[in-house]
């Protein structure tokens, strides 16, 4: 991630470059409106896995308080990730498998 502050400021760079190099207002617009659109999906892209990566470690800590035996704790991790990650099957499936008696080993 050293070479992220390098990549962003090419990356503006180019833009502003981009925009002194078109003529006409209109043109500049649609190049300003472009480039405003892909900031928008960078951003939402960026966010929306975050959620997705925040509900794999909720079903990661639910298997691991499963593992121990502590079912409440495992019960409320499944339940967080399946409300962050509601398509995934694995999360559906998960709570139930609480419900079975523990058995260790």
């Amino acid at each position: 991630m050293d070479f992220l502050p390098a990549l962003m400021l090419l990356a503006i760079i180019g833009i502003f470059g981009l925009e002194q190099a078109v003529k006409g207002s209109l043109a500049r617009g649609i190049v300003r409106g472009t480039w405003c659109l892909l900031l928008v999906y960078s951003v939402l892209f960026n966010a929306l896995a975050g959620i997705k990566a925040h509900a794999m470690e909720n079903w990661f800590d639910g298997n691991v308080y499963f593992g121990e035996g502590q079912m409440d704790k495992a019960i409320k991790c499944f339940k967080t990730a399946t409300t962050q990650g509601p398509q995934s099957a694995s999360f559906h499936v998960a709570p139930r498998k609480c419900s079975f008696p523990f058995r260790a080993g």
